[in-house]
């Protein structure tokens, strides 16, 4: 299993306690649907337990589901909304209180995120369909305290990224994986000494 991997299941078994919270993670992962003119939305993931956090938080909202596992793994989250398209609504109250902002960054990242393997280098990546759902979650984790960098693509997508390894452990905490955190310290402190 991938540090990714490992990572997003650490944060998965996290599971936000209040109704806000949960209503900012859905936000995060809504940040990584595709939206279907017809007004379906598909989820796409490498991991069974973001695919079940998907379908518990948008089972109620999108319509009925189906999952479809490909031939590599990879979950495909299939909500039909039965030709009415579903908008999340306002959100900017969900980003007064910093729990709600911590579970909106988890959900992004358990989406769209990728983290290295740091034995190699260091950099987590945010890669989004949107340039607007990239600057919303810059401006998220800036107000948060963080200093991300970010890649706009010609073909719209879009990057928010850190490179550097102190501040992916301190985003780490934040998202709730300290052991993956304590995890890549020991693979620091490993390299530094070789």
């Amino acid at each position: 299993m991938s540090f990714c991997a490992e990572v997003k299941n650490e944060i998965c078994s996290h599971k936000a306690s209040s109704r806000c919270c949960r209503k900012a993670e859905c936000a995060g992962l809504y940040l990584g649907a595709k939206k279907k003119k017809n007004g379906d939305v598909t989820f796409k993931t490498s991991s069974q337990e973001v695919a079940y956090l998907i379908e518990r938080c948008f089972e109620r909202h999108l319509g009925e589901c189906t999952v479809k596992i490909s031939n590599n793994g990879s979950y495909n989250l299939d909500f039909s909304s039965n030709g009415t398209n579903y908008e999340f609504g306002d959100i900017s109250n969900i980003f007064e209180k910093e729990c709600c902002r911590a579970s909106y960054i988890r959900g992004a990242f358990l989406i769209c995120g990728q983290l290295t393997n740091p034995g190699e280098n260091y950099r987590l990546d945010f890669n989004l369909r949107a340039e607007e759902s990239a600057q919303l979650l810059f401006a998220v984790l800036t107000e948060s305290g963080f200093q991300p960098r970010l890649s706009v693509k010609s073909s719209g997508y879009a990057t928010v990224y850190f490179k550097n390894s102190n501040a992916i452990e301190d985003l780490l905490t934040y998202m709730g994986a300290t052991l993956s955190t304590l995890d890549l310290m020991e693979i620091k402190v490993e390299k530094d000494y070789k």
